[in-house]
């Protein structure tokens, strides 16, 4: 019975101690799982604003512009093919430049600078070109529009292919060209007969001349 007695009060003294040491390190578990997440959540914070930077310059990178590259009906006089391409700069640019990569058998031709500084943040500006291939086939061409700024430069590239048949023709039903294409063999027609018409006349003229100096002279 002493010896139950005896067990019982030193349980009695002990269980405190025993629940305050399990308390203790429950609390330092809990501190360092909350020192752990308030890391975590650091981490995911600068992870997260680093993602928003690049993103802002990748989308700067290829967005600075909106490009619109639009084909036009085909000359049917020289075979040449319109492309006009619409810029419309989402930020205002100090130079823009704009440049062309095509195949080495194509023929290009623009109407407009290299160089451009006036272009304004939401306005859309046109800009044209002309392409003709020494060979059949289909052609990518493909637009640079670069910004020059003061700290760095964007650039935007737009594309469009182009499918040239034997004739070096790019749709021979539109009806543009078409159009142009009988346009195109009445002035043909028209030039022959004008020729035509001016040498015989010219021809009547010269044979009178020509009459009246080798006309034997009268004896």
């Amino acid at each position: 019975m002493k010896k139950i007695l005896a067990f019982l009060i030193l349980f009695t003294f002990l269980t405190p101690s025993f629940a305050e040491d399990f308390d203790d390190l429950y609390d330092e578990a809990n501190l360092d799982e909350t020192v752990t997440i308030q890391e975590e959540d650091t981490e995911d914070s600068e992870t997260t604003e680093e993602a928003v930077e690049e993103d802002t310059e990748e989308y700067l990178s290829k967005n600075f512009y909106k490009i619109e590259m639009v084909r036009e009906s085909q000359s049917a006089f020289n075979k040449y093919v319109p492309i006009t391409i619409r810029i419309t700069p989402n930020e205002t640019p100090v130079k823009t430049q704009i440049t062309w990569d095509v195949p080495d058998n194509i023929s290009l031709k623009t109407s407009h600078s290299e160089f451009i500084e006036s272009l304004v943040k939401d306005q859309t500006y046109e800009f044209k070109a002309r392409v003709k291939p020494t060979d059949p086939g289909t052609y990518e061409i493909v637009v640079n529009v670069t910004a020059w700024r003061h700290d760095t430069n964007y650039t935007s590239s737009e594309s469009i292919q182009i499918e040239f048949n034997n004739n070096l023709v790019v749709d021979p039903t539109d009806t543009n060209y078409q159009v142009l294409n009988i346009v195109k063999i009445f002035l043909i027609i028209l030039g022959i007969g004008g020729i035509g018409v001016g040498l015989f006349f010219g021809g009547k003229k010269l044979m009178k001349v020509l009459e009246k100096y080798l006309k034997p002279p009268e004896i």
